[in-house]
């Protein structure tokens, strides 16, 4: 190979480096205690977009911002690590806003990675500097109590190849649950704590799932596991990506209609949250939010979540913030 094509090769590769606006080309957000994330190795730009995402999406707004050892922590109002009632949807549709805004300014999730050996620990998620993303649509899924299966922020039809996908017979309940928030399926018997037999079938369902959302072009972004929740009984939460036309992740309705297609998605734009940042540089104590998402309040028990209509078998459940 000549010097003049090492030469080319070269060139080539350095166009194709990430931006020079950061040191670092690897950076990590922590989820602690039970209402605080922590930013390690971000470039301030970035702590900005995140302010923006958050202060969106969170309806309980931030509580005060600080530095902490070297990286830059946001302490919330609310617990959304704890997970209960409406806040466990919140704190969700937040990490959608977080995920979709550093995917368009070229932050990669690396790995969402447990490396604590505390109890009531939560990932830690590792994101990698790359080029800029194009418009891309988020949703998640969340494996709640013991027998129930919500989608976050998916689109409709979505939904109704999951109940093909899953079965009539094998639901028992289905409906928009916390003001439209988001989309439950009570399934039949407790596939999230089966044992024997349902261990395996309840895999294999979740197989069939990642299926179907390959087939209409969804692909895994992380499975991130973002709540304490009881006695180690905790799940993690998936997170799917796909590029869509626009910059917006989609979100719930506040309707009241528990028909699907008569729902309609109000959707987070990313360049609207990238445009507000220069108005909430070097805040220190947020005590409002401009953003309220309508989840009517309901009581907590076992994984995190509770429907207010289930009978099933519940666990009070009580943190240590000591432990996080």
């Amino acid at each position: 190979m000549s010097k003049n094509e090492l030469n080319i090769i070269g060139t080539t590769v350095a166009n194709e480096l990430p931006p020079a606006y950061s040191l670092h080309q690897h950076a990590c957000l922590t989820l602690n205690w039970t209402d605080r994330l922590r930013l390690i190795l971000f470039p301030a730009t970035i702590i900005d977009v995140i302010r923006q995402a958050i202060l969106y999406s969170w309806p309980h707004g931030i509580q005060g911002e600080k530095q902490y050892a070297g990286a830059y922590e946001f302490k919330l109002y609310g617990t959304p690590w704890h997970g209960q009632g409406n806040q466990a949807v919140e704190c969700r549709v937040m990490m959608l806003s977080i995920l979709s805004a550093l995917h368009h300014h070229g932050w990669y999730l690396l790995m969402s990675t447990d490396v604590s050996k505390k109890q009531q620990d939560k990932d830690s998620l590792i994101f990698q500097l790359g080029a800029p993303q194009p418009a891309t649509s988020f949703f998640a899924v969340s494996f709640n109590e013991g027998d129930k299966l919500r989608l976050i922020g998916a689109p409709h039809e979505l939904i109704r190849a999951v109940q093909q996908t899953i079965g009539i017979d094998e639901i028992q309940r289905e409906e928009w649950v916390y003001s439209q928030a988001a989309y439950q399926f009570k399934l039949r018997g407790y596939p999230w704590v089966g044992n024997g037999d349902e261990a395996v079938t309840s895999r294999m369902k979740l197989l069939a799932l990642l299926d179907c959302f390959t087939s209409f072009g969804w692909q895994l972004h992380g499975s991130i596991d973002m709540s304490i929740g009881y006695q180690g009984c905790d799940t993690d939460t998936w997170f799917f990506r796909r590029k869509s036309d626009t910059n917006e992740i989609i979100l719930p309705n506040s309707s009241d209609s528990v028909n699907i297609d008569e729902q309609t998605t109000p959707q987070i734009d990313v360049q609207q949250i990238e445009n507000n940042n220069n108005q909430s540089n070097d805040i220190t104590n947020v005590t409002e939010n401009s953003l309220s998402l309508s989840i009517s309040n309901n009581e907590a028990i076992d994984f995190g979540e509770n429907d207010p209509s289930t009978i099933n078998t519940t666990i009070k459940d009580e943190t240590n913030d000591s432990l996080c």
